[in-house]
């Protein structure tokens, strides 16, 4: 075996980072004990060989770089081991190698059900293969002194299965899984090893079921409506009804024959059936389905590209008035559309609508702004400050902290949040008294606390769908389903030379009050932006770890 002996690791405690494990301090023991592993059972842990006889090749594979590893022969060094357990007042565990974290994860001390195990299988891929991950978990069950311990190993390879499968970057060792669960059950029989072999064996079967290239369908899903309300009644008149269906492209179809409550919970429901549906994994990975390696978010994308386009079609409402009173008309509306999106607790519809009301396009309408009522245009004012970017959007983080009942929040702020956390924390660095780098929890942890705000939401609302009302927003979706952004750009520039012919350039009468903007467009230019840099990034990433490997 190889092994990896690091010099200077011998230090002393008393010039060590304060943020070092240490017996001698009261802070640390509790922030153990907070997680249910104090530091006595870190020095046990460290006294059975944690770090020997691991050949470093076999739990190698960080995505940009070789991590480093360090073994050390004297199995009762438990000086040395412990500096490879960092931690500080955040999270229990902030750093360590990667033997040291599969080692916690195996430990007698730690549960299928931890913080610890739900952080380790939803992010160990950043950091090791699972191909290396389970190979070594494999080892620790082998070394397992008791059968206790042998099922809290097995009930951790259940909980990764059953909870944390990547279909994409786990289906080349599900024959190990098998291999493994079947071997084990000739020798140990219990609970934990059937629901393996069960679990493993469907998995295997149902990956060579055929999947549909065809588009997910929004309209054709209806969830199940959350505990035992009734959904409301719905608002459609006989007109719309004889519209709808009479109508063969989504502009012949009356904008203002929609009730505005209406329109919004069929749109919620189509955003809600698409945002339940996203797995916990796709805002992990971005938004590039052709690198290899990664797992398609194709709700996110269809989410974001159904956000973008219900933008672009209320702007489109607006500008095809030439009469200045319908135009008003049609402002007013979708004014009142957004209030409902409000009581709703639909953000995300409600990001959408401010949106297109705050571009420049439509902001510049000074006529047609001019013929609102005081009290729509005080309402406006109020959800463009609910949504407004200031202070890392605090209102709305407010409001959305307050919520209560069925709640859609804004997706790209979401994703925005994933990205900074990401940016922020590094997979690896190095930490305070130590001159080699260690796998960065605190970026996990981060990132757990992120999707487990994300994963709150993902509810159903009680809503009954109008199949008509859903055939016409899934006429918008089509509308613009293969539009590119450079596309969407080029749109917006016709935008605002129709809303040129509509309202030419003129000095604004002083008595004119300036409308109030929305924050919106200007975020979802900045989300649509970081999505494509991201991907791009990804992508090129993606090509040199390819290029690498083949050389």
């Amino acid at each position: 075996m190889k092994h990896i002996q690091r010099r200077g690791l011998s230090r002393s405690r008393s010039s060590s980072s304060s943020s070092f494990s240490s017996s001698s301090s009261s802070t640390t023991s509790d922030t153990w004990r907070d997680d249910g592993l104090d530091e006595l059972l870190y020095k046990s842990l460290w006294n059975k060989s944690v770090m020997s006889d691991v050949r470093d090749q076999d739990l190698n594979d960080l995505l940009s770089q070789n991590p480093v590893f360090y073994t050390t022969k004297q199995e009762n060094d438990v000086e040395t081991c412990m500096k490879m357990l960092i931690h500080d007042e955040r999270c229990p565990v902030a750093g360590a190698n990667v033997c040291g974290l599969i080692s916690t994860l195996c430990h007698t001390e730690n549960g299928p059900a931890s913080l610890f195990t739900q952080i380790f299988l939803r992010n160990f891929r950043t950091f090791c293969s699972p191909r290396n991950c389970l190979r070594s978990i494999i080892q620790k069950y082998e070394m397992a002194e008791d059968n206790a311990h042998r099922e809290r190993i097995l009930s951790i390879l259940v909980v990764w299965v059953r909870d944390y499968w990547d279909t994409v970057q786990d289906s080349p060792i599900l024959n190990d899984f098998l291999d493994f669960s079947r071997r084990t059950s000739l020798t140990y029989q219990s609970k934990s090893v059937q629901e393996l072999e069960f679990t493993s064996n469907w998995l295997l079967r149902s990956r060579h079921l055929p999947t549909s290239p065809q588009v997910y369908d929004i309209t054709q899903h209806t969830l199940r409506t959350q505990g035992s309300s009734v959904p409301p009644l719905s608002i459609v008149s006989r007109s719309l009804l004889n519209a709808l269906k009479n109508s063969s492209s989504i502009w012949e179809v009356p904008i203002l024959e929609f009730d505005p409550l209406e329109l919004a919970r069929q749109i919620t429901l189509c955003e809600n059936t698409l945002f339940c549906a996203i797995d916990p994994f796709e805002p992990m990975y971005p938004v590039e389905t052709d690198v290899p390696g990664s797992l398609c978010p194709q709700y996110i994308r269809k989410m974001t590209k159904m956000s973008t386009q219900l933008t672009s079609w209320i702007s489109q409402c607006i500008l095809r008035e030439t009469n200045l009173k319908q135009r008003t008309l049609v402002l007013r509306f979708f004014i009142l559309f957004a209030e409902a999106s409000y009581k709703l607790q639909n953000f995300n519809l409600l990001m959408e609508i401010l949106g297109a009301l705050g571009s420049s396009n439509l902001h510049r309408l000074k006529k047609t702004w001019k013929g609102l009522p005081p009290r729509k245009i005080a309402k406006f004012e109020f959800l463009s400050q609910l949504m407004d970017p200031a202070r890392n959007f605090n209102a709305y983080r407010t409001c959305l902290h307050n919520a209560q009942g069925p709640t859609l929040p804004f997706l790209g702020l979401i994703l925005t949040d994933i990205t900074f956390a990401k940016e922020g924390n590094p997979v690896q660095r190095v930490f305070p008294g130590l001159d080699f780098p260690l796998v960065n929890l605190a970026r996990f942890y981060q990132l757990k606390q992120i999707l487990r705000d994300f994963q709150k939401f993902q509810k159903p609302y009680s809503i009954s769908p109008v199949p008509e009302i859903q055939t016409f927003i899934r006429g918008i979706y089509e509308d613009g389903r293969h539009r590119t952004p450079s596309e969407y750009f080029a749109e917006n520039e016709q935008f605002y030379y129709r809303s040129l012919e509509l309202e030419p350039r003129m000095a604004a009468p002083m008595n004119v009050p300036a409308s109030p903007r929305s924050p919106g467009s200007r975020m979802f230019v900045r989300t649509l932006t970081a999505l494509r840099n991201s991907s791009e990034t990804l992508s090129l990433s993606a090509n040199n770890r390819s290029d690498s490997r083949s050389r």
